[in-house]
Parts: C-alpha cells; structure tokens; sequence
C-alpha cells in the first residue's frame, strides 16, 4: 500500500489484503450463512468504502494519494462501533422509536422525549446515510412521513397493556441550554428527578443500585457496589482524593529488592496512575491473541533485541584467540544468516501462543525485520567497534542517593578507548527538542554512568583515561538503520538527576497523579476505555500542580 502511486493501485493492494482476512462476498454468503446478517452487512460495506476509494484519482477531486490520507479516510470511514440490533433471545430489544408498531413486550422504556425529538423536526429529518445521494431525499421518505411513522409508533405504545415510562432532558450540559418535553408528553403526568451528579454530591440514592450499595443490611449490601458509588463521588470532589492517585506514603511502595528500575521511573513521569497499577498494584493488560492480526510492536522489539542479543553472545563465547573479526569479510555474511535463522527460531515459540498475527502479514513483517537486522549488520561493519556486552545487567549504581539496576541493550568497545552504549528501538524516530523528553525518556543517562560503572568487567584497563561512555538510540525499523546520539554532559546530568529525584520523591509519597495524555494516548489506568479521559486531564492539571492545597487521602 504504501509503495502505491494511486488511489487506484492502492485500492488493489487493499482489496488483496482484504480477501487474506475475510474472503470475497460470495464466499461469505456460504461460510457466514449460519453467522449474523450484520456481521456479513458490515463487511459489504468495508468492501464498498474501499473501492469507492479509487473514484479519488477522477479529475476534479484534489486529493493526491498518500498513505496518510488513507489511513484517515479509512480510519473516518469505518473506525465506529458497530450497532447491532437488540437481540430477542436476550429478553431486550433495543430500537428506534419509530420500529415500535408492532412491537410485544410489557414493559416499554422511550429515552429522550424532548422538544423536537418527537415528532422529528423537518431539519433533523433531512439526514441520510453517506453511502446514498442527494436524489434520494425525494424518493425514500418525506420528513413529514418520518415525523407521522414515529408519531403512529407512539400511539401504538399508549395503547398496548405495556407499562410505559418516558424520559425526557431537562437541560443540555453540551450547549448551556434548557431543553422541554414533547409535545406529545403534554397532559401526562410528569415526576421530576435530581440529576445523577447532585444525588451523588448530597449522598442521596438516586439508583437501586445505591441503594444496594449504602443497605447496611447484610443480606442486600455489595461491597463491589458501594466502592463503585465512592469512586463515583470522587470524581466530583473539588479536593484530590485516592481516586487521583493521592494514596499516601506505605512501605509497599518501595521496590522489593531496595532498587530502582529506571523504566518504572519514567512511567510515572508518564502517568502516576499508570505506575501504581503497573508497579504497586501488578496490574498488567493482556492482548487476546484471537483479536491479534499483526504482530504487536512490543512482540516486535522483543524479537529484534533477542536477534541482536543471541548474535553478539553467540560471538563474545568463542576463544579470544579463535573469534573472528566483528563482521569483517565473511563474518558478515554468517552474521546474517544466523541472524535469519534466529529470528525463525525466536518467532516459532511465539508463533505457537498466535501471537505472530495472520499468516500474511507475519510474512511481509518478517521480511521487514530481516531487511532491518541486514541493514543493521551492514552499517556495523563498517565502524571499528567491538561489541563487549548484550543485555548487559547491571547493578549498584546510584543516583541521588537511590540504587539502580537494569539491562544495557548493547555496549560496544570503540577505537579510541570509550564504550558506547546502543538502545535498540523498532519504532520510527521521532525529532524530540530535549532529550530527557519532560522525564520520560531518562535511560540513556543511567546506561552512560552504568558502562563507566562496569568499564573493566567490560573491557579490562588496557586504555589509559579513556573518555566517558557515549551513548545512542537506533532505530532498526522499515529496512533501515537510523542512529540518534544523545550527549551526555554535566547540564544533562544535572537535569537527568532532577528528574528522578522529582519522581522518586512522589513515588515515596504515594503521589500518582494522572497526567494529561497526549490526544491518541491511552492509559490502562486512567483510561483504558477512553470514557472520562478529559474529566481526569483537568483534575490532573489541577492537582499537578504542587502550590495547590491537597486533601487528606
């Protein structure tokens, strides 16, 4: 898709890749026979977004193909749930009011019954699906046969023995406005209810399920319930409460073995609620593998860094005396070829756990990684450098008084005597003005003051002052190798040190606040289901900041 110059060739890749995951309509129509009709609907419809698609290249429509832009129409077109209709066999039904004609049940719950609603209004009618045209407003439906179905459907719920209760809006948060019933509510009598913010504000049950949950009966109280109802609250108070990550100080809180991991660190620069699930509470997401179609990019990194790992450790346990040159001549070319025959070996084992994705897609990806890893071997040899360390671990070094241990990716030994230390990255790299990144990104400082730590386990004490350690992302992605150098001097050493003091202290404290997320960011902790994500970004901006008075916990 990318490779492709048109919207027409890329319509073609798209189709292909579409046909590897759920086949042509004809064969669906036999496979999905016993499967639900939306399930085959929905698949149509991706079919005919995506070749609508190639009307893009017609002249007229300005839009140059790009990858980008496809991946925002597609993402605009088809990223939203779809509706599934309710399902009988579940005792609930789930319709538009005006599917109510022929409706049987016994009890009947209409939701928003306000002003405009119904009957429709002339302007609400006017919408149609995207797929139809314009020509079509006049043939399909008037808006005021719309409006006259809807009204015949409620008609049809007042006069059947079913219990009817309708609600209807007082006002709109989202405009600032007050909002009236129906028309067709006039006369009936109506009960006015609190909202569900100043019950929970004035500690009234609003709901049954409060009620459950506040019942000091044994028999009827839910523990699960009333913890719902309480964080419920929270969410409302104008003070910082556990619920915003504000938890207090306790033991727990301290790694078990007395040291730091510098990853744990930079997770609560990224998010406080993030770190106390991840690193107190071990709460950890688990990807369902049926739902994996390509390999995940963590899987991925995984597999590069053990390719690089194995290669370098399979070369550093040959005799000093038989090892031969680092990628010198035909080591080069062994290299690579171990290096493919580790990948296979490493993607069997995940391969077995179906996390390797659809069989056609870990075969472009695999192609890709390989192409990377040879890049990557190319441009090595090349340097005069010689690797002295793969997944090197390290331990007892301390910054601001706080004992670190951790993993070096690489430590290479270079020409004039220093080490240089890589961090192996399968993600595209990104241009980021400070290298510390806020706090977010603080190993490559730790990895530079570890390799002069371990200097002559690493590399003995041949070198007479050799220069400090140096340090650099690469980015082995896309067929190619990219290597970003970090310096590392006194200022950023200063900064670094700040940093984790700064993040230290609030971890010690029980301080794990949310911090706002970036807008496709998401958090397993304080958003995981993307409800409530701005909500939490206010609270976080408010109680982020230090000066402000914060509530007992």
């Amino acid at each position: 898709v990318r490779r492709a110059s048109s919207w027409e060739a890329a319509v073609k890749a798209v189709n292909s890749i579409l046909q590897d995951h759920i086949g042509v309509s004809t064969w669906r129509e036999r496979a999905w026979a016993e499967g639900p009709a939306w399930q085959r609907n929905a698949a149509d419809h991706v079919e005919r977004i995506v070749a609508g698609l190639a009307e893009l290249d017609h002249d007229g429509v300005a839009m140059p193909f790009s990858a980008t832009t496809l991946r925002q129409i597609v993402g605009t077109l088809l990223d939203a749930p779809v509706r599934r209709r309710g399902d009988a066999a579940g005792a609930v039904t789930i319709a538009d009011i005006a599917g109510a004609v022929c409706i049987d049940a016994r009890h009947v719950f209409v939701v928003g019954l306000n002003e405009g609603v119904l009957p429709a209004a002339t302007v609400d009618d006017l919408l149609l699906g995207r797929d139809l045209p314009e020509p079509a407003t006049t043939v399909v439906e008037g808006p005021r046969s719309m409006a006259s179905r809807a009204e015949r459907a409620w008609n049809a719920i007042l006069g059947s023995d079913a219990v009817v209760m309708a609600t209807f809006a007082r006002t709109d948060l989202r405009r600032g406005g007050q909002v009236y019933p129906s028309p067709l509510l006039a006369g009936m009598p109506v009960i006015h209810h609190e909202s569900h913010a100043a019950g929970l504000l004035a500690a009234h049950a609003l709901t049954t399920a409060e009620r459950l949950a506040r019942s000091h009966d044994p028999h009827l109280h839910s523990p699960r319930l009333a913890r719902r109802a309480v964080a419920l609250r929270a969410r409302l108070d104008p003070r910082p409460t556990e619920f915003d990550g504000i938890v207090g100080s306790h033991p727990g809180l301290q790694p078990r073995d007395g040291a730091w991991a510098i990853t744990a660190v930079e997770r609560q620069a990224v998010c406080g609620l993030g770190y106390f699930g991840q690193f107190v509470l071990r709460v950890n997401e688990e990807t369902d593998a049926a739902a994996i179609l390509s390999i995940e990019p963590a899987e991925r990194g995984v597999l590069v860094h053990a390719v690089f790992e194995k290669v370098v450790t399979e070369w550093l346990e040959i005799e000093a005396d038989q090892r031969p040159s680092w990628l010198r001549d035909d080591h080069l070319g062994a290299m690579r070829q171990r290096a493919l025959e580790l990948l296979d070996e490493l993607a069997e084992s995940i391969g077995i756990q179906h996390r390797l994705g659809h069989a056609a897609a870990w075969r472009a990806e695999r192609a890709h990684i390989l192409r990377s890893i040879d890049a990557t071997l190319e441009a090595e040899s090349v340097e005069s450098s010689q690797p002295v360390a793969g997944e090197h671990a390290f331990s007892g070094v301390v910054v601001v008084g706080s004992q670190f241990v951790g993993k070096i990716d690489r430590i290479d030994l270079m020409s004039d005597g220093g080490l240089r230390v890589t961090d192996f990255k399968t993600s595209a790299p990104t241009s980021i003005r400070n290298p510390l990144d806020e706090g977010r990104r603080l190993q490559l400082p730790l990895y530079a003051i570890a390799a002069d730590h371990d200097r002559i386990a690493l590399a003995g004490d041949k070198h007479v002052d050799p220069p400090a350690a140096t340090v650099r992302y690469l980015h082995v992605r896309d067929g190619k190798a990219v290597a970003r150098d970090v310096v590392i001097d006194a200022a950023l050493v200063a900064e670094f040190e700040g940093y984790v003091r700064r993040w230290l202290d609030e971890i010690t404290a029980g301080h794990f606040a949310p911090r706002p997320h970036l807008p496709n960011g998401r958090c397993l902790m304080c958003c995981v289901d993307s409800l409530g994500v701005e909500e939490l970004a206010e609270r976080a901006r408010l109680f982020g900041d230090p000066d402000v008075e914060r509530g007992d916990a």
